[in-house]
């Protein structure tokens, strides 16, 4: 009996062992999954206003404890018309947010002596139509708007308060004669110095912009302007410039570029910003940028990215900006609408060691707004797109030109999404008709083509009012669908948008052709630029 209930005892304790090890295994099975689940981006809109266009967000650390964002709400999708309602939104994690009144003293750099300083320059300003001869020949840039002018006015106003903003007194306005853009308010340094980035041109007989920094080593009471980068060949627009100070002392400049490839460029300065040696390109594509230590040698720099998908990415430095992580580039967003007119990052740093991230940005309603986007570093290499649509196929950025009558004008340029379009690159212009063709890496299922365009000439000469759509099936190719185009909507003079959506039978498609017919425009090199071609199956 003895022995019998050894056997027992034996028999249950192997059973229990057994289903301790399973339920081990099982733990570490489901744990192995949750790891492999890629984490969430944390996203909240902080304003949005369907009658507004809502852009340039600005983020501040006030020093009550809160963070701030400012931006206009512009009654007119412009860039130079400012006329706009003001706002200011508060919030302490990033993720609620309420209206607030801004403090006097947002907007100021704070030095180390408690001083706080507001640099400023007048950027384009209103006047009524009769003045655009006068503005010209004064030498200011002159942009016409349907009810008015705006003018760029050069200058740089300092302003200074040491009553913690309560009182503001003005102790220069100097460069009345150049033209200057600001980008940010700028930083002050651990040793007390003040660079504040500056771009515009240098010279008058300079075509390019550069990038400038306004240094003062005494507390704002006086000021140097330093050249930080300039193209010798006066080929390449350097201009809005983000700042950052490094922890060994060094700082770092990454420049927007207007031209060309427009990938960032990076400058590094060892003397507190007197001296910018040189400047290189790096591998990250966007503009502009933002920058914000995360620790130690690990930098943050968050940038628009204006070609196809449109959105919002960040790259990651971890050896104090020499080099940048874009095989585990950060998609922040990628599901923009429209034109590029999106991003300008504002990147910081909170308590918990998350990074906030505000923007503007435009979805398919068309609403252009404020919002924002807390980020970690372990969300870098390991967050999926986002609304990224198994059904739908999207080329971007397409230029197509009618009649062109120049060798340099014929070319394309195609920006290609998710591996899932083969090449773009074949392409036919002739008289009045542009062939583009298109391949697919493999098959799909669609019954809708849609077209996004931007007509930036105000001619609308040569302008295509014809489209015929061709697709390759298993058999070859085949006519999906002829029809005649709208006329857009000329209401604005610049920056023209207009959708057309082609329907068709559901059809698989390995490759798709897009031919423009356009009247005859004499010869003018009138063109259109394709936004989006977006392949859609209606119905799935």
């Amino acid at each position: 009996m003895g022995s019998t209930k050894i056997k027992y005892l034996c028999l249950v304790a192997l059973c229990i062992s057994i289903l301790l090890g399973y339920q081990q295994k099982s733990s570490c099975f489901d744990d192995t999954l949750k790891a492999k689940d890629p984490p969430l981006l944390e996203d909240v809109v902080i304003f949005k206003n369907f009658d507004r266009y809502s852009a340039f967000p600005d983020l501040w650390h006030g020093s009550d404890g809160w963070i701030y964002v400012s931006f206009g709400a512009r009654f007119r999708r412009s860039h130079h018309d400012a006329r706009s309602d003001f706002h200011c939104f508060r919030s302490l994690d990033g993720k609620s947010w309420m209206s607030a009144s801004c403090p006097p003293s947002l907007g100021s750099i704070r030095t180390k002596r408690g001083t706080q300083l507001k640099v400023s320059v007048p950027g384009w300003q209103i006047f009524p139509k009769d003045q655009a001869s006068t503005l010209k020949r004064q030498g200011w840039p002159v942009h016409e708007e349907p009810d008015c002018v705006t003018a760029l006015i050069g200058g740089v106003k300092i302003t200074r308060s040491s009553d913690q903003g309560k009182t503001w007194q003005t102790i220069s306005h100097t460069f009345k004669k150049e033209i200057f853009m600001a980008y940010g308010p700028g930083i002050c340094l651990r040793n007390n110095t003040v660079l504040v980035p500056l771009y515009g041109r240098s010279t008058t007989y300079r075509k390019s912009s550069s990038s400038f920094v306004l240094r003062s080593i005494d507390d704002g009471e006086n000021w140097e302007l330093i050249k930080l980068a300039e193209d010798p060949g006066d080929a390449l627009p350097l201009n809005e410039t983000a700042l950052l100070e490094l922890l060994d002392g060094r700082v770092i400049a990454v420049i927007r570029v207007d031209a060309g490839e427009r990938f960032l460029h990076i400058s590094e300065s060892t003397d507190s910003g007197k001296t910018w040696p040189h400047y290189k390109k790096t591998a990250m594509w966007g503009l502009p940028a933002t920058l914000v230590n995360i620790a130690k040698s690990d930098i943050l720099c968050a940038y628009g990215y204006r070609r196809h998908p449109l959105g919002v990415r960040a790259s990651l430095s971890t050896d104090s900006g020499k080099t940048w992580d874009l095989r585990n580039e950060l998609v922040i967003r990628a599901d923009g609408f429209g034109a590029s007119d999106i991003g300008y990052p504002r990147a910081t740093k909170l308590n918990d060691g998350t990074i906030l991230i505000v923007y503007y940005f435009t979805l398919r309603d068309g609403i252009t707004h404020i919002r924002a986007t807390r980020v970690k570093k372990e969300h870098f290499g390991k967050t999926k797109l986002l609304n990224n649509l198994e059904n739908n196929l999207v080329l971007g950025s397409t230029v197509l030109l009618i009649n062109p009558t120049q060798k340099h004008a014929q070319e394309i340029s195609s920006y290609l999404t998710d591996g899932r379009i083969d090449s773009a690159s074949r392409w036919e212009s002739k008289d009045a008709r542009v062939q583009l063709e298109i391949s697919l890496n493999k098959p799909i299922i669609a019954n809708c083509v849609e077209l996004y365009a931007g007509l930036p000439e105000k001619s609308l000469k040569g302008l295509p009012n014809a489209v015929i759509l061709e697709g390759q099936g298993e058999s070859g190719w085949l006519k999906l669908s002829e029809t005649t185009l709208p006329a857009p909507n000329r209401e604005e003079q610049y920056d023209e948008r207009w959708v057309h959506r082609i329907m068709f039978k559901p059809t698989i498609l390995k490759g798709l052709r897009i031919i423009l017919n356009a009247k005859k425009s004499d010869h003018t090199e009138n063109h259109i630029i394709i936004r989006e071609i977006t392949l859609r199956n209606e119905g799935t």
